[in-house]
């Protein structure tokens, strides 16, 4: 699992040295979509929005990075028009980011000790093969399960 998060930091560290390196916002918008694919990635994008600043001028991709740093597959299909389309890659990605907060959720609730429901998981993804999307959070080493 070190071996994942270097080279997750890696990947992050690359990106934002890309953004820093220039003033084009298309070449920015570019990096940035690029992120949201790169399976390397899944935490940063906190800091990859503050990279950009003021550089691009596109909320929905501003909304895209949120949603990628702190919402879930949830709040984008209650308003996909908000943020910039998706992949399937991309989806799966946010999908994962969604089982991921859910996980630390349950984790730090009182009532049931760190269980998380596979129709929980099932409802908040809108997915009915969760455990591929398990499965995939595991090989990348963002998920430890049992």
């Amino acid at each position: 699992m070190e071996v994942q998060n270097q080279e997750a930091e890696a990947a992050l560290e690359k990106l934002l040295r890309m953004i820093d390196a220039t003033n084009d916002p298309s070449t920015i918008r570019s990096c940035v979509v690029r992120a949201f694919s790169d399976p390397a990635i899944f935490s940063g994008f906190d800091q990859i929005l503050v990279a950009i600043g003021d550089q691009v001028n596109d909320d929905a991709l501003k909304k895209t990075l949120e949603l990628f740093s702190y919402g879930s597959y949830k709040d984008y299909t209650a308003s996909p028009t908000t943020f910039i389309p998706l992949t399937e890659n991309q989806t799966t990605k946010l999908k994962q980011l969604t089982i991921i907060g859910m996980a630390q959720v349950a984790c730090t609730r009182t009532d049931n000790i760190g269980i998380l429901s596979y129709e929980e998981l099932a409802h908040q993804v809108e997915a009915e093969n969760v455990e591929d999307l398990v499965i995939a959070c595991c090989y990348a080493g963002i998920l430890s399960a049992r």
